[in-house]
């Protein structure tokens, strides 16, 4: 598999036009970028293959739907629990992003709840779980900026 540095310049195009607007068709995109159709298929296609391209979905107002607490999650866990505690947390709805990280935590899990009733009992959970020595929870007062795009 090719890394981010063996994409070429119409690569980086596409996935940028993509992440700006990913319902564009690829006749569109193709016009913009002034080459075929096809070129722009079969890059889509092999982006995908590489997964580079992970997938297609829409920027959603967290709030509009309900979810008002936005939570950052800081867990202790011991060292023969970390892999096994992370594919939990991949499973869990409200999670939509986690993170290995240095310092005195292990993992930064950042998720979504509609109330803090919610949260507590997630929380709670966690910590109810083997292995987990201590959590630290801070809740956005208000979410200024949430934008995993990043300008290519």
């Amino acid at each position: 598999m090719r890394n981010h540095n063996e994409l070429d310049d119409l690569d980086m195009k596409i996935l940028s036009i993509l992440m700006n607007d990913a319902r564009k068709s690829v006749r569109e995109i193709a016009r913009e970028l002034g080459v075929s159709p096809a070129t722009v298929h079969n890059r889509m296609k092999r982006l995908q293959q590489e997964g580079v391209l992970k997938g297609f979905m829409p920027i959603v107002d967290f709030p509009k739907l309900g979810y008002q607490v936005t939570a950052i999650i800081m867990v202790s866990v011991e060292g023969q629990r970390l892999r096994e505690f992370e594919n939990e947390l991949k499973e869990m709805k409200n999670v939509i992003a986690i993170y290995d990280i240095t310092g005195e935590f292990d993992v930064l899990v950042i998720a979504k709840f509609k109330d803090v009733q919610a949260l507590d009992f997630f929380v709670k959970d966690l910590l109810e779980r083997e292995g987990i020595k201590k959590t630290v929870t801070h809740i956005a007062f208000n979410v200024v900026k949430e934008d995993f795009r990043v300008p290519l």
